[in-house]
């Protein structure tokens, strides 16, 4: 079985959608943004075509996950995305219960440390990756710098790049550590079912 982890973190905004994947055992960092500055999302679409095993996230399946897979299947323009993403974030289900998993990737599988912090249960929203990050002792500890509605400058989108490159990958894999354990049952059981 494919033990291959990766960490990811995805950032949406008006103009710039940038998605950050670490290696969980390498610390092998990739990063791919699709702005109004640059288009890397031909490196991505590879990039994910290419992986296998599980990708790891915080509340992933109620919102990165569903992203990546719209995005991977629709490729659709910034604008596009952003309403979708909203969608997302208000919580429409129908209009995005179709990318809900990852089955576009047939290769991966999700894990979702939201779940396994909360023993799966969604009892609350009010967890957050930063309160985590507090919890778990990490040195740098902020909220994403700019509302997700803001049209981002050149300037602002490297300061967007820097906290989902650094700070919220460095927290997920925190995180990660400290459910290592029963993550690992849950390989397990895979293996033995």
């Amino acid at each position: 079985m494919n033990r291959q982890l990766w960490a990811f973190d995805l950032e949406v905004f008006p103009n710039y959608f940038c998605g950050t994947f670490q290696n969980l055992e390498s610390g092998q960092k990739h990063y791919y943004e699709v702005s109004s500055r640059i288009n890397q999302g031909e490196e991505l679409r590879t990039f994910l075509s290419f992986l296998s095993g599980y990708l790891v996230s915080f509340n992933g399946q109620d919102y990165d996950d569903i992203i990546l897979s719209y995005w991977y299947q629709e490729n659709p323009s910034l604008a596009e995305l952003k309403a979708f993403s909203d969608s997302v974030i208000q919580r429409n289900e129908e209009a995005y219960k179709y990318y809900k998993w990852l089955r576009c990737f047939p290769s991966l599988k999700s894990i979702d440390l939201f779940r396994y912090w909360s023993k799966m249960l969604r009892l609350s929203k009010k967890i957050s990756l930063k309160s985590l990050g507090i919890q778990l002792g990490y040195h740098t500890v902020q909220e994403l710098p700019y509302h997700h509605t803001t049209v981002l400058t050149e300037s602002q989108m490297e300061e967007v790049k820097y906290y989902n490159y650094e700070h919220d990958l460095n927290i997920l894999k925190l995180l990660y550590e400290a459910l290592k354990d029963k993550i690992e049952l849950r390989f397990q059981v895979e293996e033995q079912y």
